[in-house]
């Protein structure tokens, strides 16, 4: 039977207290792992010249994906030291900003060179750590962890593949001619079979129907973001937990 969001917020399980504090990061990592990009220094390149001159462009859509979300995160890169991947932080580290994504050098040059459309595969990724910023804001982290009944992170992740589904279903009917393909092989590959770990993000094909449903959503155009992240919200719990 389909779990409403009110009786997920009744469930018997108590949210790890450093869960948001230390981030979410897009792949499954460990709990000693996780926070290890925060600590390290971040920079405001790819650490790469050729890869900085997609930066302007990068810019430019992310300014529009704040503007979709009504968020205003700040945006760094990290060097990872334990495998390529990208976080969002409630905590801000730049002035003027609320929150903050950061993006590991080596995440974006694997993008780049394993994936045909590899801007586009970059821009899945962060609008999948503006949804983490969104639940933040909005409280909607502590709900769907809440909602698992094993206390895992995997309704938090999967809500945030629906929110970049949203993003690429918006963007689409914007643009009819923009190709984003890239997005199921992508979720495919970012899902894990790891179903007991506290970590655990969802399975390859959990991934993609989370982000098929924004999606959808999104390329309809007939309700607002905010409208989105609660709609999400109830979908991923009734369809997952």
């Amino acid at each position: 039977m389909a779990q409403s969001v009110a009786h997920a917020q009744q469930a018997q399980c108590v949210p790890d207290p450093e869960a948001q504090a230390r981030g979410c990061a897009v792949f499954r990592v460990g709990s000693q792992q996780s926070d290890a990009p925060l600590r390290q220094s971040w920079f405001s390149t790819t650490g790469n010249s050729d890869q900085d001159k997609l930066l302007p462009p990068l810019g430019r859509a992310l300014v529009n994906m704040s503007q979709l979300m009504g968020l205003n995160p700040g945006f760094v890169f990290i060097r990872e030291d334990r495998g390529a991947n990208a976080f969002a932080t409630p905590e801000t580290y730049i002035q003027g900003t609320k929150g903050t994504v950061l993006f590991g050098q080596q995440m974006f040059a694997d993008l780049l060179q394993n994936y045909e459309n590899g801007d586009m595969a970059i821009l899945t990724v962060i609008a999948h750590e503006f949804g983490h910023i969104s639940q933040f804001n909005s409280g909607a982290f502590t709900r769907l962890h809440r909602a698992d009944p094993k206390c895992r992170m995997k309704l938090v992740e999967l809500h945030a593949d629906y929110i970049a589904g949203f993003y690429l279903g918006r963007i689409k009917l914007k643009n009819a001619r923009l190709s984003v393909s890239v997005a199921r092989p992508l979720m495919d590959a970012l899902g894990d079979l790891a179903v007991d770990d506290k970590d655990h993000h969802g399975a390859p094909e959990e991934r993609v129907t989370a982000a098929n449903e924004g999606f959808k959503v999104g390329r309809e155009g007939q309700i607002s973001f905010s409208g989105a992240l609660r709609g999400g919200e109830d979908f991923i719990i009734a369809q997952f937990g």
